[in-house]
């Protein structure tokens, strides 16, 4: 697991204030939420107006009367799994041949194709940039993950209990 970036003592050998990377992810995660439901789906839906997420009704299908039973699969599970894979085997992988640059961009656009949802394509993109640089600087998946959970988490949210819908 170490080899794939799971480790907190790289954290801690980067940054001593290894809190400092923990609570990045977390914020990295709001504000990556905020930005693809304000900014880049809003686009996305002006160049692609016919397009839909279907992303709601999915997850309201799969987990339906029992939305508890998702929250620890989409907010726990995915987020460590999606992270060792793309940051971890892909990024991970792609750094040493194409350099950070070129890694970040390869992985965030392959993590957008990986979802199939075209309308959140660029959104999920660039999230998963994002989620590169963070594995990169702190040298460790885990800020990754705390995002990424924090962002589906805030999606779990809006799926089944938000007022206004999701995106």
């Amino acid at each position: 697991m170490e080899r794939f970036g799971l480790r907190l003592g790289a954290i801690r050998r980067r940054l001593p204030y290894a809190k400092v990377w923990l609570l990045a992810g977390p914020l990295c995660g709001v504000t990556a939420y905020l930005l693809g439901a304000l900014v880049l789906t809003p686009i996305t839906e002006h160049f692609l107006p016919q397009a839909t997420s279907g992303q709601c009704e999915s997850v309201r299908d799969s987990f339906g009367a029992l939305p508890l039973i998702g929250l620890p699969i989409i907010c726990l599970a995915a987020p460590f799994v999606e992270e060792s894979l793309f940051r971890g085997v892909v990024f991970g992988g792609l750094l040493p041949r194409v350099g950070t640059a070129g890694a970040v961009i390869i992985s965030g656009l392959v993590f957008g194709l990986f979802h199939f949802i075209a309308l959140l394509f660029v959104a999920l993109a660039v999230f998963g940039m994002m989620l590169a640089l963070l594995a990169r600087y702190s040298g460790s998946l885990w800020p990754g993950i705390a995002a990424h959970a924090t962002f589906n988490a805030i999606g779990f949210y809006f799926i089944f209990f938000g007022s206004a819908g999701c995106v």
